[in-house]
């Protein structure tokens, strides 16, 4: 009885050492990327089925080529077949097991870490040698950034390394899909007629209110404070319990509601954006991320918040420029035509910006 405790209380007190010391991965088979996990998780997998699934076949390829040569060798005289066979024996043993052999083991187990997301993935049966030459080429790039960023003081480099290149621009190409027309039509309608009956006339009145528009960093006040802001009367629509009730009230009145309904809505915006990028169950790492690479596009950016009302004013006032022009007789095309050719100067922008940021890598 007292072997069967023994056995027993030694079975506790090793096991979980070897189960959860199987998994441990070591630190040279680390590989960090910067917002680009998942992109390169599918190409280690494709490598982990290529070699699996095919290893019969390339096992048999080579052991044909190596029959092959060594026949040649043999029946040429003028060298010796047995250093040949030998050379050619070792070149393919190192490749054999540098690049082709995958077993299921520690040594071939490996971990893609983002800096950006914060994820990992744990990938196995990678060839030792494709695994190594990942691993070490982004340790290195680790190390040059960090370095990068403590002894040269620009002000976007902490940012880079929190957003990274592929992150940053995923989080730019999405902002177009978080629009306040798909969350709050009622707030869109209201948008609408406060652009034809407050900012139109207030654009009128004041020579620089284009200029302020165009030239805007923060349209959430200068539309409905400043250029908006008049006597003239607008309708103010409220959604209570899917009831739309309507009122007609000053532009002084109206923008303040209708920065409001922007305030609230921006929750369940940040909550789309987050989900678009992955990120939606760790909304602190989100926010931090995005204002990151917000700040490689705009250095006044000042939260992630901000930033992606900034995208949904500036989406829903296209929308209600185009509703306005139908509601007058004007062909929408033209207005259409000048969106596309602000948006294309705007990604343009975008990647000038990221060319900059490679010149500073690579240096």
């Amino acid at each position: 009885m007292k072997r069967f405790y023994l056995l027993f209380l030694s079975t506790l007190f090793f096991a979980p050492s070897f189960l959860f010391g199987a998994t441990e991965i070591a630190n040279g088979n680390l590989i960090y990327t910067w917002g680009y996990g998942d992109v390169m998780n599918e190409i280690m997998q494709a490598v982990k089925g290529i070699t699996t699934e095919t290893s019969y076949i390339v096992n048999a390829a080579l052991a044909i080529s190596l029959l092959l040569f060594s026949i040649k060798k043999a029946m040429d005289g003028q060298t010796n077949p047995v250093f040949e066979f030998g050379k050619m024996f070792v070149l393919f043993a190192v490749v054999w097991v540098m690049f082709l052999k995958a077993p299921n083991d520690n040594n071939h187990r490996f971990m893609i870490h983002d800096e950006v997301t914060s994820k990992d993935y744990v990938i196995s049966q990678i060839p030792i040698g494709i695994g190594k030459s990942f691993a070490l080429m982004t340790q290195f790039e680790k190390v040059i950034l960090e370095a990068m960023e403590k002894h040269f003081s620009t002000p976007q480099s902490t940012n880079f390394s929190n957003a990274g290149l592929g992150f940053s621009l995923q989080v730019m190409s999405t902002l177009p899909s978080v629009k306040l027309s798909a969350i709050d039509a009622t707030l869109q309608k209201n948008i609408d007629f406060y652009f034809r009956n407050c900012v139109s006339v207030g654009i009128l009145l004041n020579q620089q209110g284009r200029n302020l528009f165009q030239n805007s960093d923060n349209l959430m006040q200068d539309l409905f404070t400043n250029i908006g802001n008049g006597s003239q009367l607008t309708p103010l629509f409220t959604n209570n319990n899917n009831i739309e009730e309507q009122s007609v009230v000053p532009c002084s009145d109206a923008g303040p509601q209708i920065v409001e309904m922007i305030q609230k809505d921006t929750d369940e915006a940040m909550k789309i954006h987050a989900a678009l990028l992955g990120m939606v169950d760790d909304m602190t790492n989100y926010e931090q991320k995005f204002l990151g690479a917000a700040q490689i596009y705009n250095e006044q950016a000042v939260s992630a918040r901000s930033y992606l009302q900034q995208s949904m004013i500036m989406l829903a006032s296209q929308n209600a420029i185009i509703n306005t022009a139908k509601s007058v007789g004007l062909n929408p095309a033209s207005v259409a035509a000048n969106t596309a050719y602000a948006d294309q100067q705007f990604y343009a922008s975008m990647h000038k910006h990221k060319d900059t940021w490679r010149k500073l890598i690579c240096l």
